[in-house]
């Protein structure tokens, strides 16, 4: 288990976040969640955004939230465990660590 998969008392986006969006996707190969989401296109409109930006993230986080806590991100999978979903909400409640 890495270490971003541990539950922390206060996650940093560099030390618990950005390794999460850092790993690749099984179903797509050699691409990460980065990657992707950069491209991502919805009924033929780019939406992408970057991953690896803190203020994009933090922008974004509501929804990233949703996304992670439902399963559905990242897209490809696997899914985040609990743990993560946990870091990242204590994350956001906590100001958003750099």
């Amino acid at each position: 288990m890495a270490a971003h998969d541990d539950l922390q008392l206060h996650p940093t986006f560099s030390l618990h976040i950005l390794p999460c969006f850092q790993e690749k996707v099984n179903a797509i190969g050699s691409e990460n969640s980065i990657s992707c989401m950069k491209k991502a296109i919805k009924d033929g409109n780019p939406i992408g955004f970057d991953l690896g930006d803190i203020n994009q993230v933090k922008a974004k986080s509501q929804k990233i939230l949703l996304e992670v806590a439902a399963g559905n991100m990242p897209q490809g999978g696997p899914a985040w465990g609990i743990n993560r979903v946990r870091n990242f909400a204590r994350w956001m409640d906590q100001g958003y660590a750099p």
